[in-house]
């Protein structure tokens, strides 16, 4: 065991470091501590999820929107100086950010339209760009050291059509792929089947 009641850690490039959640009589601030002293800490912030280091080590980014459920901001602190930088406009419930290789931007999940999106936006301001749309979720984002690769997880919302042989049959047949069908009916005749896929 490393630390107790901490979570989200992250260690920053040099592995001298290490960012984490502290839950602590009912608070959630943002901790650092030295590896070689983890009995010590400085608080960074009175609320602060999923830290990560930027790859210099100047900044560390960490959200205000708890990842098991509720809003908050993206925001930057330098941990040498205190200095402090609100990265997004507006709540939002947040899961997962990751630097990009040139520590300029950063990568994070954000609900938007009801599902989890990847979103870029810059360390100075002036733009936040969707990475990702449509109807699937897509969190916790990473990007590799080298910077040629995103990874994250994808999962997608299916809704499938499926028939049983008469109406208070236990046996359940699927009749089409595994899309999103929506508002399935019946023609008059019961032959044909008609329904929207939504992509």
């Amino acid at each position: 065991r490393l630390l107790d009641g901490a979570s989200g850690a992250a260690f920053s490039a040099d592995g001298r470091w290490i960012a984490y959640t502290k839950h602590v009589h009912g608070r959630s601030p943002l901790w650092v501590s030295g590896i070689e002293a983890l009995d010590e800490h400085r608080e960074l912030a009175e609320t602060g999820f999923v830290p990560r280091w930027s790859p210099r080590g100047d900044w560390l980014a960490f959200t205000t929107s708890d990842p098991q459920g509720g809003l908050g901001e993206l925001w930057l602190v330098a941990p040498t100086t205190g200095e402090r930088r609100k990265l997004t406009d507006g709540l939002r419930q947040m899961y997962g950010l990751s630097w990009a290789r040139d520590g300029q931007s950063l990568i994070f999940s954000a609900r938007e339209g009801g599902y989890f999106q990847l979103w870029q936006v810059g360390i100075s301001g002036g733009y936040t760009a969707p990475l990702t749309t449509g109807i699937s979720e897509h969190t916790s984002p990473t990007v590799a050291p080298d910077g040629k690769s995103l990874a994250f997880c994808h999962s997608q919302p299916l809704y499938r059509l499926a028939t049983v042989d008469g109406v208070s049959s236990p046996a359940v047949t699927e009749i089409a792929q595994p899309d999103h069908h929506l508002a399935p009916r019946l023609s008059p005749t019961g032959w044909r089947i008609a329904s929207a896929i939504r992509r």
